[in-house]
């Protein structure tokens, strides 16, 4: 997500989400505090989120590789979304092995998204 959709979602309806995803959700920690977290559905990864002041620490790159490998034991092919504007975001996916294989326009959020996949 861009920074003003991911700050309309924390302020909103981040609370409420997460709660109704809880089985579905890996967090990561460092020292005890909470670093990010991401959710899955099915073979989707459907939200991952890390703090702004963690990136390039890889501990992103420890989290999505720990869900891929959750994913990876009932799934062949796995897929993500992600803001076309997300710029850092979608390197990210890149270096770690993703493929973009579609751009497509999301009516809700108003703008195109990229679709993201990753075989075993």
């Amino acid at each position: 997500m861009g920074d003003e959709k991911v700050d309309g979602f924390i302020s909103g309806p981040c609370d409420a989400y997460i709660e109704g995803g809880l089985e579905d959700m890996y967090v990561i920690t460092v020292s005890g505090t909470v670093r990010g977290f991401s959710v899955i559905k099915g073979n989707l990864v459907e939200l991952m989120m890390m703090k702004h002041e963690d990136h390039r620490k890889g501990w992103g790159s420890t989290l999505l590789s720990a869900m891929e490998e959750k994913l990876f034991e009932s799934h062949s092919e796995i897929v993500l979304d992600s803001f076309e504007n997300n710029h850092k975001t979608n390197q990210f996916y890149l270096k770690n092995g993703w493929k973009n294989t579609a751009t497509e326009f999301d009516e809700d959020a108003g703008e195109n998204i990229y679709k993201f996949i990753k075989k075993k």
